[in-house]
């Protein structure tokens, strides 16, 4: 049996399509992934533009085709951030169903957290430890705390690359002033998370999402690492992210598409990645996080 999941970021959109070898295992035969920033705009005006609209339902009419040549017998589509906030996500959601043919579910964010944890899970040995899973989306934050048994919390912050590009006004560089106020907005907006977790406790940190896959890349090319692109598993110090935050904040979008492991697609709104994973990191005083790949 053959299934297809597409999922409908706020930054991207991902598909994966697995061959189900049981109820636990399965093999993954293709997975795509495409900037489709549908998320472009949604924080500041609470719609999704005509444009983005139209390249999402595209892109997953794209991905609903590749899965057709799979030969899947079930596409699961869910959509997340932008979609929910956005006062016509009900209209895009419409036109997938309409134009695409598939049945979207737009899930919370503390389905997304869930799910987010669960994946990283399949991916990640976990000892007798509790680990803190963080995904950094284009419009949320995921924070998950759990063991190889059990969730034990999980919440979404309103956080993410998109969101605060929004919030300084698509700003190509980050002056000191609008940096203060963005740490400023972090801290307010992620004080409820970021108490909870320092209650609860963890003995790791994990890092998930493209986001923070692409800072982990830009740290292990710059440490010489001879295989950056193998992040599942692989250590980050917080000082060397600090080192990463502040040259990319120091960049325009075209120096930063030149810093090795930042892709063009993310060099307009990584900086503000790097900076609100930075500010979490310190506000749980972490100086250390292992990446996933799920």
């Amino acid at each position: 049996m053959n299934i297809a999941a597409i999922d409908i970021g706020t930054n991207s959109i991902h598909m994966i399509i697995v061959k189900v070898q049981s109820r636990t295992h399965f093999d993954t035969l293709m997975q795509e992934k495409s900037m489709v920033k549908l998320g472009v705009g949604v924080f500041a005006n609470k719609e999704l533009s005509k444009e983005a609209m139209n390249l999402g339902v595209s892109t997953v009419q794209r991905y609903v085709q590749l899965a057709d040549q799979y030969g899947v017998d079930d596409i699961i589509v869910s959509a997340t951030s932008a979609t929910r906030e956005a006062k016509n996500g009900r209209e895009f959601l419409d036109r997938l169903i309409h134009e695409a043919g598939v049945s979207p579910q737009l899930i919370s964010g503390k389905e997304e957290a869930k799910l987010i944890f669960l994946a990283v899970r399949e991916a990640i040995a976990i000892r007798n430890e509790k680990l803190l899973v963080i995904d950094i989306g284009g419009g949320s934050t995921e924070a998950v705390i759990g063991d190889q048994n059990q969730i034990l919390y999980g919440s979404s912050m309103k956080l993410g690359v998109l969101r605060l590009w929004d919030l300084t006004g698509n700003q190509t560089k980050i002056k000191d002033k609008t940096q203060k106020e963005l740490k400023a907005h972090i801290k307010q907006a992620a004080s409820n998370v970021i108490e909870k977790i320092n209650q609860i406790g963890f003995d790791r940190v994990i890092g998930t999402s493209g986001t923070i896959r692409a800072l982990a890349e830009a740290c292990l090319i710059k440490a010489d690492n001879p295989a950056p692109e193998i992040v599942n598993a692989e250590t980050i110090q917080l000082k060397d992210l600090i080192k990463l935050r502040d040259r990319l904040l120091d960049a325009s979008p075209e120096e930063r598409s030149e810093i090795p492991g930042i892709n063009s697609n993310r060099a307009d709104a990584i900086h503000l990645g790097a900076l609100l994973l930075v500010e979490i990191l310190t506000q749980i005083n972490a100086t250390v996080i292992t990446i996933s790949d799920a």
